[in-house]
């Protein structure tokens, strides 16, 4: 149908969930908050929680069978498909910025901050390690990991490549 100005969810990040389903960080524009929605097979939406904060963008990714959430401040959440938080990850000291992105490969997750800095989280392990990747930037918004581990980070004024046999970087 035809969408109203200013009656519309806007989303703001998206990842198929453990069960194929869509899941997505929407900002609603009547209520002014961000939700955390999840796609039903009918087409319609389950609004699984209300995020808390103005911050719109919340990355999110799948790792095995586990969906994670980049939540407002420096927390990754581990969410069950009820929207129950199971886990509470606080970010390591040295990310003092948001989190922009999440990808996932496996059982690690890529997580890149706003300022340039990347981690690695083990989801069986729950520890978090700095990336030897990581650069500085005012911007970074998104990061990619191929299926051998390499990978794509790109911001404002910048896209890279890492490649992790030789641990080199291409601008």
């Amino acid at each position: 149908g035809a969408t109203a100005r200013r009656q519309a969810r806007v989303p703001h990040n998206m990842t198929f969930g453990p069960e194929g389903q869509l899941w997505m960080a929407a900002y609603d524009e009547q209520s002014a908050q961000t939700r955390l929605l999840c796609m039903q097979y009918d087409g319609s939406y389950r609004e699984v929680v209300q995020l808390k904060g103005q911050y719109t963008g919340r990355p999110m990714a799948v790792a095995g069978d586990k969906l994670f959430l980049g939540a407002g401040g420096h927390e990754l959440w581990e969410i069950t498909t009820e929207g129950a938080i199971v886990n509470r990850h606080k970010l390591p000291p040295a990310a003092e910025a948001r989190l922009a992105d999440i990808a996932a490969q496996g059982n690690l997750l890529y997580l890149l901050c706003v300022d340039g800095k990347v981690f690695t989280f083990d989801c069986r392990t729950g520890q978090f390690q700095k990336h030897p990747v990581s650069f500085k930037t005012d911007m970074a918004a998104t990061i990619k990991v191929e299926e051998n581990g390499n990978l794509w980070l790109g911001g404002r004024g910048v896209l890279l490549y890492y490649d992790r046999e030789t641990e080199s970087i291409i601008n």
